[in-house]
């Protein structure tokens, strides 16, 4: 085995033995990462590498999605109302990658700053440091 492919497979290891919140947390920061780089493919006029970008965001929602749980009753109404945000929020990426001109820019600007808002609640709960600077009282831990 290569000492690299020893090196990823430790780093593999310990992600997978961070605490599921915070696990959450690395994925929303993954979305982060691809509505900004979908908006700075759009300011270069890289449209090709806009519709890349903007279609990994919209699978890391889609996968957030599908993990939610949907059958224990006691989740349903949170289970409901993040599927609800989720898929609102891929119809705005989609409009954006539409979207002509200037408007695209606020339009995937206004899709960052809601995906920022949801991470920096998860992070939150997670005991992690937000991203943005808020008013937000800081969230009892649970457990």
């Amino acid at each position: 085995m290569t000492a690299s492919r020893s090196a990823l497979q430790a780093y593999n290891r310990a992600r997978g033995a961070q605490p599921p919140l915070m696990l959450t947390v690395e994925v929303y920061d993954a979305a982060l990462t691809q509505v900004a780089r979908a908006k700075a493919a759009r300011v270069a006029n890289r449209r090709d590498e806009e519709f890349r970008f903007m279609t990994k965001a919209t699978r890391i929602l889609s996968e957030l999605d599908g993990c939610l749980n949907r059958r224990d009753e006691r989740a349903q109404d949170m289970s409901k109302m993040l599927s609800r945000y989720y898929k609102q929020t891929i119809l705005q990426l989609h409009a954006a990658l539409r979207t002509r001109g200037e408007s695209a820019i606020d339009r995937y600007g206004s899709v960052h700053r809601q995906i920022l808002i949801m991470r920096d609640a998860w992070a939150r709960l997670a005991g992690l440091p937000p991203l943005m600077v808020s008013d937000i009282p800081k969230l009892p831990m649970v457990g």
